[in-house]
C-alpha cells in the first residue's frame, strides 16, 4: 500500500539526502520502497550479490589497500552503478577501474598522444602502462588484459594530502583522446565524502574509507566471508552517455586494480581476482620493480581479472534535477527514477515518486509538500510475476482493464499496456 506522508520541514526547509530517505525508510514496511544512495556504501542499496570476490589477502597494507568485492547495476539510459568494497591508501596510490562497454578499445594499453600513440596523457597512466614514454622502461610490449577484455574506458581514484587533504578523479578515454578529465580535490578539503556530480561527464562518487576488516595482510587465500561482509568502500555512478551508451542485453566489463602512485607498481589486488597464492606484481609480474607495468600480461595469471554486469533494460528513465516545483506533479519511470541533485517541492503541490525498479536520491532535497513514494520490484518492460495494483498509477491503471496483471502474472499483454494504457514508451 502506497502511504502518503508529509515532511515536516518548519525548522529547516533544506533537507539533505539522508533526511529524506529517513522518511521513505518509514514508507518501507508498507511498501516496497527501494532507494539508492551515494554514500561510498552497499549497505541500504538493492545492489544484491557481490559479483566479483577477493580471493588473496593484500600485501599492499591490511586496511589500506584492498579490494574486498565488486557490486554493481548498470541500467539502460541511466547509469552503471559499482561499489568496490575496500580503500585504497591516503599516499595517493592509485585505483585504476578499467571498462569494456562497446566495441573496440584496446586490450594492451598503448602509448599517450605524446609519444606516438591514441591514448590521451592523463594522470601518464598510457606512459606507464604501454612503457612508451619519458619515465617509461621502453621494455613493452604494454600491460595486456585477459582475452576477451579490451578497454574503452578507464577511472584513476586516489587520495592524500598535497596542500591539504583531497580526493582526485580522472576519467578518460582508451584507444582514443576524447576523454581527458581530471578532478582535483572532489570532496572540498576531505580524503572522504560524496559528489554527486563529478568533471564534465558527471560521475557520482562516494568514497568510505572506515573499512577495518575484511581480507588481512600478506599473499595466501584470503578469508572471502570477511571480504563479503565489507560494505564500505569506492561507489561510482557512472552516466551510461559517459561509456558509450551499451544497450539493454549488452554486457558491460570491469576490471580494476590498484597501483602504485606513479603507476609502476601493481599490488596483487584485482577484481576479478587473482589466484592465492599470489604476492604484488610489481611491474614484471614478479614482484621486481621496472618503472612501469608494461611487462603485465594478466593472460599469464589463473583465472579473469575481470567482471561482468548486463545491462537490464526500463522505460522512460526519469531524471529530476535541478528544479523547483510547487504544482501537482506525480513521476513515473519503468525501470529507474532518479531526484536530484538541487530539487525543491513547495506546498501547495502534492508530489508522487514512482519506479518499477528502484528511486535513487541525489544531493540535496528540499521539500515542505505531501509526498507519496512507491517502487513494485521489477521493471515494468519485463514480463514476471503479478505486481501489486497499489506500488504506482501505471500498474493500477492496467490492472483495472486487465486484472490478471496483479492477479495472475506481469505478462507480454501487460508489458504491451505500458504503452497503451499509462503511454509510456518501452524501448
Amino acid at each position: 500500500m502506497v502511504q502518503t506522508r508529509r515532511f515536516d520541514t518548519s525548522n529547516d526547509r533544506t533537507r539533505s539526502v539522508a533526511r529524506a530517505l529517513c522518511c521513505l525508510a518509514a514508507l518501507a514496511a508498507a511498501q516496497h520502497v527501494s532507494a539508492d544512495v551515494l554514500d561510498g556504501s552497499r549497505a541500504g542499496d538493492p545492489y544484491g550479490p557481490a559479483i566479483a570476490v577477493q580471493q588473496v589477502q593484500t600485501q599492499f597494507g591490511d586496511n589500506l589497500s584492498e579490494l574486498n568485492a565488486a557490486y554493481g547495476v548498470a541500467t539502460e539510459g541511466a547509469f552503471l552503478k559499482v561499489v568496490l568494497t575496500g580503500q585504497v591508501e591516503n599516499n595517493f596510490n592509485r585505483l585504476n577501474i578499467f571498462i569494456d562497454s562497446v566495441v573496440g578499445g584496446q586490450s594492451t594499453i598503448g602509448p599517450d598522444t605524446n609519444n606516438g600513440g591514441l591514448n590521451p596523457p592523463t594522470d601518464f597512466l598510457a606512459e606507464n602502462y604501454s612503457g612508451k614514454g619519458a619515465s617509461a622502461s621502453e621494455n613493452g610490449p604494454g600491460f595486456t588484459f585477459d582475452s576477451g577484455f579490451e578497454a574503452d574506458y578507464a577511472i584513476i581514484a586516489r587520495n592524500g594530502n598535497f596542500g591539504g587533504n583531497r580526493f582526485d578523479l580522472s576519467f578518460l578515454s582508451i584507444g582514443n583522446d576524447s576523454v581527458n578529465e581530471t578532478s582535483n580535490d572532489i570532496f572540498g578539503g576531505s580524503l572522504t565524502g560524496v559528489n554527486a556530480s563529478v568533471g564534465a561527464s558527471g560521475i557520482g562518487v562516494g568514497y568510505d574509507n572506515s573499512n577495518v576488516a575484511g581480507v588481512t595482510g600478506g599473499t595466501s587465500a584470503a578469508n572471502t566471508a570477511a571480504a563479503l561482509a565489507v560494505e564500505t568502500g569506492l561507489e561510482l555512478w557512472i552516466p551510461m552517455a559517459a561509456i558509450g551508451n551499451p544497450s539493454r542485453g549488452n554486457t558491460i566489463l570491469i576490471s580494476a586494480h590498484i597501483n602504485a602512485s606513479n603507476h609502476d607498481f601493481l599490488s596483487n589486488q584485482f577484481l576479478g581476482a587473482l589466484v592465492a597464492p599470489q604476492g604484488n606484481l610489481g611491474g614484471d609480474g614478479a614482484g621486481n620493480f621496472n618503472n612501469d607495468v608494461s611487462l603485465i600480461d594478466l593472460g599469464s595469471f589463473g583465472g579473469n581479472q575481470f567482471f561482468a554486469l548486463t545491462v537490464v533494460p526500463h522505460c522512460d528513465s526519469v531524471v529530476v534535477a535541478n528544479a523547483a516545483f510547487d504544482v501537482n506533479r506525480t513521476f513515473q519511470a519503468c525501470g529507474d527514477l532518479t531526484v536530484g541533485p538541487n530539487v525543491s517541492l513547495t506546498s501547495p503541490g502534492v508530489f508522487g515518486f514512482f519506479a518499477g525498479q528502484r528511486i535513487s536520491f541525489v544531493g540535496d532535497f528540499d521539500t515542505d509538500t505531501n509526498l507519496s513514494a512507491g517502487t513494485c520490484g521489477q521493471d515494468l518492460c519485463t514480463t514476471g510475476p503479478a505486481l501489486e495494483s497499489s506500488c504506482m498509477p501505471c500498474v493500477g491503471d492496467i490492472c483495472s482493464v486487465d486484472p490478471p496483471c496483479c492477479s495472475n502474472s506481469w505478462s507480454d499483454a501487460c508489458v504491451a499496456a505500458v504503452e497503451s494504457v499509462c503511454l509510456l514508451d518501452c524501448p
